[in-house]
């Protein structure tokens, strides 16, 4: 495709449509791409300029996860490396890095080293028993402090350590803490808490939460690079992330926090739904924002470049939720003006067939023959690329949805419902007058 445009300086009002395929393992495999209905959006320079994680964020997901991410930095919550080290006054790093231009190491002489373990050791904790003392005599770079007092002081304990490529799954640990001065590679993001008076605790924060869906979360809606390149991520995606100040923890919710590290650090893999649930309480987080989060990470999973998860037929189990959260959605504004709504699967299907269909009608509907409808709804489909197509039919809206699991999240029913409050609900009040 070739473009052609005047190149004028937008002002902030200026508006543009942003539009981003999603990845789909059936469709990109032949050099196709399809685009989604709720993809599309427009957009002021404004808009960017305040938040710039914004188009990120509708790439991997939809306005409802703008949203959640809006929830999450609006709370008392500030960047982290504003609190650590502009707040508390401590350091962070990068990891030492061997290759490159030859320094002096030898002051690293007296710790341990991250990078030359004995034997296995805890996947969440340092045990100081495992690993050799520093060994190298010179690095590229050397991670030492050199305006402070103290050179050793980004390695010393007690110590966050966050690996900078997110693993598959959580319970293999994307972190550590350590509780002895320990030099770490540049595999590792290091977070010094050395001279806080809350120091233990506070690396026990920052391992609690980076174990949390919040963050895998938030680093695949707003960072740069994951889910668009390799799960790596850079240091200030960590830095940037919003985190809530431990002084404004009640003493329960420190209680709580310290309790979920030692189950954390003792691999107890039974604390993971805990951490998820104690993250989205301090963030005020509703049951349908922790779901917007899930069915995201779900149907972009960084790990699944391809999209495999997302172009999966859906199940009848998922159909049955997609149709109760629609009709849950759309039950209230119906019954205010009289009536109820059914949403149900109509006609035969089975999950080859590349749409599915629902009928949403008033309750008592005379039933009817769907066949017609249907065989519009596939033909518009067809030439038009389209994932979500709705018919309105005397009194009746027949929806057909794509046959992938991203378009039958309940976030994506909650969307639906919305489409057809603001376009469609009229059809069901002509019926009821009628």
């Amino acid at each position: 495709m070739l473009a052609f445009a005047r190149n004028e300086r937008p002002d902030d009002d200026s508006q543009f449509w942003f539009v981003s395929p999603q990845a789909d393992f059936s469709l990109n495999r032949l050099g196709e791409l399809r685009i989604d209905a709720h993809a599309a959006h427009v957009l002021s320079v404004g808009e960017l300029i305040q938040e710039s994680w914004l188009l990120k964020c509708l790439a991997i997901g939809s306005w409802l996860d703008v949203e959640v991410v809006r929830k999450i930095r609006s709370c008392k919550s500030r960047p982290l490396i504003e609190y650590w080290e502009g707040d508390l006054g401590l350091a962070s790093t990068q990891g030492y890095k061997v290759k490159g231009e030859p320094n002096d190491a030898s002051s690293l002489h007296v710790l341990l080293d991250l990078g030359a373990p004995k034997r296995p050791s805890s996947p969440f904790t340092v045990d100081p028993t495992a690993y050799e003392l520093f060994s190298h005599e010179t690095l590229d770079r050397t991670r030492l402090d050199e305006k402070s007092q103290d050179q050793l002081r980004a390695y010393r304990a007690p110590l966050f350590l966050l690996k900078k490529s997110l693993p598959p799954d959580r319970k293999l640990a994307n972190s550590l803490t350590s509780y002895v001065d320990i030099a770490f590679n540049q595999s590792y993001y290091g977070y010094s808490a050395c001279g806080d008076e809350d120091a233990e605790l506070l690396v026990r924060y920052l391992h609690v939460f980076a174990h949390g869906s919040l963050w895998t979360y938030l680093l695949l809606a707003t960072s740069p690079t994951i889910g668009t390149e390799r799960p790596v991520f850079l240091k200030s995606d960590f830095d940037s992330c919003a985190l809530i100040p431990l002084n404004e923890l009640s003493e329960i919710a420190k209680s709580q926090l310290f309790q979920l590290s030692k189950r954390l650090e003792s691999a107890d893999i039974s604390s993971f739904d805990d951490i998820d649930r104690y993250i989205a309480s301090l963030f005020g987080l509703s049951k349908r924002d922790v779901e917007v989060m899930s069915d995201t990470g779900d149907v972009r999973n960084p790990h699944d470049e391809l999209g495999i998860c997302g172009s999966r037929p859906t199940t009848e189990q998922e159909i049955q939720h997609f149709c109760s959260e629609v009709r849950a959605a759309i039950r209230p504004f119906a019954k205010k003006v009289g009536f109820e709504v059914n949403v149900e699967q109509c006609g035969d299907q089975t999950k080859e067939d590349a749409f599915r269909f629902l009928r949403i009608s008033v309750i008592d509907f005379i039933d009817q023959s769907v066949d017609d409808v249907r065989h519009l709804i596939l033909q518009l489909a067809d030439r038009i690329g389209a994932s979500l197509i709705i018919q309105a039919n005397d009194g009746v809206l027949f929806v057909g949805v794509l046959n992938q699991y991203r378009y039958w999240t309940k976030s994506r029913a909650r969307l639906l419902a919305a489409d057809i409050l603001r376009d469609h609900f009229s059809t069901f009040e002509r019926w009821q007058s009628s």
